[in-house]
């Protein structure tokens, strides 16, 4: 698991995603909400932001766009106490490749390329 991760809100604009991903390097995106913004409810990838754009007719790119639109909402999140090979097989059936990983709050991100890390050393 990588304790390094992006966090945006429901109503940010989809700037805020591109902006993000420029500067960390990173391309996935937690979106919290709550006024401690800790509760989890959805992810952003630029898959989601193509499949968006490509489900829209007539796209206008001038008209705001918010991460609430384009996420992926209610993603499955892993406990901090979960096995991993139950999170990768989630991960398989699901055909997603990152989760959220919670310990009471947001801890961090697990991804397909931690359990290749991982089998590497």
């Amino acid at each position: 698991m990588t304790y390094r991760y992006i966090t945006s809100t429901i109503h940010a604009p989809l700037d805020d995603f591109f902006k993000k991903m420029e500067v960390y390097g990173d391309r996935y995106l937690i979106v919290v909400s709550g006024e401690d913004r800790e509760e989890i409810v959805g992810i952003v990838t630029p898959t989601d932001v193509l499949k968006y754009f490509y489900r829209m007719e007539g796209v206008d790119l001038k008209r705001p766009h918010h991460i609430q639109e384009i996420m992926t909402k209610n993603p499955f999140i892993a406990k901090i106490t979960d096995k991993c090979d139950e999170i990768a097989n989630v991960m398989i059936e699901r055909n997603i490749s990152g989760v959220p990983v919670v310990d009471q709050k947001l801890a961090g991100l697990i991804r397909f390329r931690s359990f290749l890390e991982f089998l590497e050393v």
